[in-house]
């Protein structure tokens, strides 16, 4: 059975080939392995300009009352803050963060975790994440931000060149259209690089800016 840590590193090799439109991929290569450990250092570069927009938008992520949603040490962007508290399977080692080590899930249009094959339901005000790995990471969290069950916050970020740019885009958009009650939403473009960003925070419709 394939480990938490795999599965995790699996993820991020993932979004790597797909930012970068690898064909013909031989994983255990030094070339490939060089590449995608400098790619992770970008985007935790990357990160600050993401971590900017949050700020801008007023979308309170460095504090107990904020969970970020199923991020491991190489692209979690509050990792070691001292605040936010992690909810991921993917971390074993000590951090300064409170951290959670289970699955999260919606059940009953609730936050919640799996735990011992069972969701149990979760008392938590805020939960965000950014860059899902699937669709499947964000699977029901509509219903958490319509039936007012907690504040949802999803991001994305890149550089313009990458080749996934556009289904992360519309990964955004699908989510945005089972909204139905008011949100906020807003993005930039900076260096060559792109964030965006819909929140529960705020509950003012507002346009990507292009």
């Amino acid at each position: 059975m394939e480990n938490r840590q795999d599965k995790y590193i699996k993820n991020l090799m993932q979004q790597f080939i797909n930012s970068k439109g690898i064909k013909n991929i031989d994983i255990s290569s030094r070339m490939f392995k060089q590449e995608f450990v400098m790619w992770i250092d970008e985007m935790k570069n990357l990160s600050e300009g993401y971590i900017q927009l949050l700020n801008l938008m007023g979308i309170p992520y460095d504090n107990s009352e904020m969970v970020e949603i199923g991020k491991g040490k190489y692209d979690s962007v509050v990792l070691n803050n001292g605040s936010t508290i992690l909810l991921t399977p993917y971390i074993t080692e000590k951090i300064n963060n409170p951290i959670c080590n289970y699955e999260f899930v919606v059940s009953d249009k609730k936050p919640a975790v799996v735990k011992d094959g069972k969701s149990r339901i979760l008392s938590i005000q805020n939960i965000m994440t950014h860059n899902p790995y699937t669709e499947a990471d964000i699977y029901n969290w509509e219903h958490l931000h319509n039936n007012y069950s907690c504040q949802v916050t999803i991001g994305i970020y890149g550089k313009n060149n990458d080749k996934d740019k556009s289904s992360k885009i519309k990964l955004l958009e699908q989510f945005k259209k089972e909204l139905y009650i008011g949100f906020n939403e807003d993005s930039y473009e900076a260096n060559g690089n792109y964030y965006y960003s819909i929140t529960s925070h705020g509950k003012t419709l507002k346009k990507f800016r292009r």
